[in-house]
């Protein structure tokens, strides 16, 4: 039975993977945004091999990921929208410096942190996972957190 077997049958916290999957350095930075999407009540149910949805009011709002020795945010097209508006060019700027170029084969999204990037008004936006922060720490993982909280407050606003 592969892992991925074995977790579609025990639905494993992020917390109990980490350390299996990445090196000590990623698993702690990882393990901190974890810590931080728990003390901030927002729900991570496993929802694939090493996946899980972040969830407020029901709401997605991103994702997380391990995958290849590398932990990643990512979000989906439809999740873009939570940027429309923002006001904070600091953080515009940092989800600008984060998105991906669309760079699909055969219907299979290249994922992979040597993905390029592009643009968040570009006309070669990945449609697939356009914003992925592979490995975040110090500042890049501070900024994700507010990325994270911004997402929140427009689901608990309703903005």
């Amino acid at each position: 039975m592969s892992i991925y077997q074995t977790q579609k049958s025990t639905k494993p916290k992020p917390e109990d993977v980490a350390r299996v999957f990445l090196d000590s350095e990623k698993a702690s930075a990882f393990l901190r945004l974890v810590e931080y999407l728990r003390v901030n009540k927002i729900g991570i149910p496993w929802v694939s091999g090493n996946s899980w949805g972040l969830n407020v009011k029901g709401k997605r709002i991103g994702f997380i990921k391990i995958a290849d020795g590398n932990w990643l945010f990512r979000q989906q097209l439809r999740h873009m929208n939570f940027y429309k508006d923002m006001n904070d060019n600091d953080m515009m700027a940092f989800v600008n410096s984060y998105i991906r170029a669309k760079t699909c084969a055969s219907g299979y999204c290249n994922e992979n942190p040597d993905v390029p990037k592009t643009d968040f008004h570009a006309p070669d936006i990945c449609t697939c996972w356009p914003l992925r922060i592979y490995n975040p720490c110090d500042n890049a993982l501070e900024q994700t957190q507010r990325l994270v909280t911004h997402c929140k407050d427009i689901i608990i606003t309703g903005i």
